[in-house]
């Protein structure tokens, strides 16, 4: 079963993911964190549930990238190719393990131009294991019709 949690920008979708995830102590999966500078948000890291394992993910374009092993990029944001490959390849582990749910924060415009988590996510859709996925409300209706949900 994939459950979705939707909401509006800023509405608390990680929250309610790490909160399910805090209740229940089952599964596993990721969770973007934000990074601000004052009230902007510079970057994100993805943080992995059970390992509370952090890595740089995105970073705004106000800040200094010269460490960042640029992969996509979306609006002000370019994403870490090499957290892309470890989320990936931990996804695929963890449906190797059976574990689920799985946790994915979140889908939208990137993942369905085939980029970011996509390769993530379309595993976990064809793994046939119970998931928890977040998607703004206002991308809601594309995903489900990008994916086939």
């Amino acid at each position: 079963m994939l459950t979705i949690v939707t909401g509006s920008q800023n509405s608390g979708k990680t929250t309610a993911l790490r909160r399910h995830f805090e209740k229940c102590q089952q599964g596993d999966g990721f969770i973007a964190v934000k990074h601000f500078d004052g009230s902007q948000i510079i970057g994100f890291s993805a943080r992995r549930l059970t390992t509370s394992e952090m890595r740089r993910l995105a970073v705004h374009d106000c800040v200094n990238q010269d460490m960042l092993d640029a992969g996509c990029k979306i609006g002000p944001y370019t994403f870490s190719q090499a957290t892309l490959t470890w989320i990936d390849k931990t996804i695929i582990n963890l449906i190797a393990q059976k574990t689920q749910p799985l946790y994915l924060d979140e889908i939208g415009r990137l993942e369905m131009r085939g980029e970011g988590l996509n390769n993530a996510f379309q595993s976990i859709l064809h793994s046939g294991l119970d998931a928890i996925i977040s998607v703004r409300t206002d991308l809601l209706d594309a995903v489900l019709k990008h994916y086939d949900i």
